[in-house]
C-alpha cells in the first residue's frame, strides 16, 4: 500500500493529498499492526467492518469446500484491487 507513482496522474489526485494518508502501513511494524492499518484505512474509507475483513482475509474454497458463484466473484473482484500479504525480510 505505497503510493503508486503513475496512478496519481491518472486519476487526477494531487500528489500533497497523497501525502496526507501514505503511508497506510506505518514501516517497522509487527504483520499484525500491519492488517491493524489496513483495516483501520479501509473502514475509514468507508467500508463496512466485515467487507474490509473479506477483503483483507478471504476463506479459501476448493471442491471439497465450495461456496457460491457471488461470494467467489467478490473475492475475485477484491484480488484485483488487494496486494497479497507477503512477510518483509527481517
Amino acid at each position: 500500500m505505497d503510493e503508486c507513482p503513475g496512478i496519481t496522474h491518472e486519476i487526477g489526485v494531487v500528489r500533497e493529498d497523497l501525502k496526507k494518508i501514505f503511508p497506510v502501513i506505518e514501516p517497522d511494524k509487527s504483520d499484525s499492526a500491519s492488517l491493524d492499518n489496513v483495516l483501520e484505512f479501509l473502514v475509514l474509507t468507508g467500508k463496512s467492518m466485515p467487507h474490509a475483513l473479506s477483503m483483507l482475509i478471504p476463506e479459501s474454497w476448493n471442491d471439497k469446500n465450495p461456496i457460491p458463484d457471488s461470494l467467489k466473484a467478490f473475492y475475485e473482484y477484491h484480488s484485483t484491487i488487494m496486494e497479497p500479504w507477503m512477510a518483509q525480510p527481517p
